[in-house]
């Protein structure tokens, strides 16, 4: 009778417990959702960018003659119009908030003189932005932000250009000749501006324009085998650009 007794305490115990934890998760629950309502929206954006600064002297063959670097003559933006670029806003108020976002830039490094390319700049940057908005009942909501983003950049370069591989398929400087563009991370900032379209309670249309400034820092190296013979040279490529891009946005 005893045991009995205290198996039954035992379990009503446990029931207690179990109820107050359930109720301390609803609570914890309710408490997040509170600050994520009205607060926090998520969506994606499909961008295309123009590059400011994207043709020099097309004849040019070195930097003297006012290419951007070498034989680099053109820098031809590579647009990826896929709708992947994801963004949150958090508000802190109704007026405004923190918009954290994600950004792709390539471009193709070219050489007008006889169209060939060294190879493709990709820059691949996280984007910060504190920004105001404008509340109101129409369905309509313009914002307007600036930010910091932090650019890590890669080189993919053409296989003739890396080893020198003449039109004729010889090797200009000999097959143990190799050269590369070391690319190196850096900081960017920019200015956007969007307006959001309801088209009901949770769902939006998000219009989206911005101007960044970027550049991208990089050196170049040339060896023979594993022996360094030039360099290293350090250059910088101009990818300050516009952008406009449409997406869609959730508010909870």
């Amino acid at each position: 009778m005893r045991t009995r007794l205290i198996q039954t305490g035992m379990l009503a115990v446990a029931i207690v417990t179990m109820r107050v934890a359930v109720s301390d998760a609803a609570a914890e629950g309710d408490t997040l959702w509170t600050e994520l309502h009205d607060r926090l929206s998520v969506g994606v954006r499909s961008t295309v960018f123009r590059l400011e600064d994207h043709d020099r002297n097309p004849n040019a063959t070195s930097a003297a003659q006012g290419s951007f670097y070498g034989s680099i003559t053109e820098l031809k933006a590579s647009q990826d119009l896929w709708p992947y670029k994801f963004f949150a806003d958090y508000l802190f108020c109704p007026y405004g908030g923190l918009e954290l976002t994600w950004d792709r830039v390539e471009a193709d490094t070219i050489t007008r003189l006889d169209g060939h390319s060294d190879g493709t700049v990709i820059v691949n940057a996280p984007l910060l932005g504190a920004f105001g908005r404008y509340p109101n009942d129409t369905g309509f909501v313009p914002y307007a932000g600036v930010g910091v983003g932090y650019a890590f950049a890669h080189f993919e370069p053409d296989y003739h250009w890396t080893h020198a591989i003449l039109p004729n398929g010889d090797f200009k400087a000999g097959p143990d000749w190799h050269q590369s563009f070391d690319m190196h991370d850096s900081w960017c900032w920019f200015l956007y501006a969007g307006l959001s379209v309801a088209l009901n309670a949770n769902w939006a249309l998000d219009l989206y324009v911005r101007h960044e400034e970027m550049d991208v820092h990089a050196t170049h190296s040339t060896y023979v085998g594993d022996t360094l013979t030039s360099g290293p040279t350090d250059f910088s490529l101009p990818f300050r650009n516009d952008a406009l891009g449409i997406g869609a946005r959730y508010s909870f």
